[in-house]
């Protein structure tokens, strides 16, 4: 993502279990951040709710990964899933990011 306040993101790697890292990177786009979910459709409301509609935010690009030319390891934390619900967020009952995104009564797009 190309961002103008790189350290929101790099805070977010604290708290949002989704957020696995967060790299600094030079060229058009400064943030490359490591998400896992176990719905794409989580990820991107996920996306909606604490990066699209914020002013700092320029552009966001999302790829997928399809394969790995060795071993690579994330530490993705499945406890918190709403494997039921995949159209809602984490089941974390306080998140600063997510508290402070309701209390500014932030709308995350449809996502029918």
């Amino acid at each position: 993502m190309s961002i103008t306040k790189p350290q929101i993101v790099f805070d977010m790697v604290n708290f949002c279990p989704y957020i696995i890292n967060a790299i600094k990177l030079s060229g058009d786009y400064n943030i490359m951040i490591f998400m896992a979910c176990s719905s794409l459709k989580r990820l991107d409301i996920i996306l909606d709710k604490h990066f699209r509609n914020k002013d700092y935010v320029r552009k966001i690009k999302m790829d997928l990964i399809t394969d790995f030319a060795a071993p690579f390891i994330l530490p993705v934390d499945f406890t918190i899933e709403n494997f039921d619900k995949p159209d809602e967020l984490c089941a974390i009952e306080s998140c600063p990011y997510c508290e402070k995104a309701d209390s500014e009564n932030i709308k995350i797009k449809s996502t029918s």
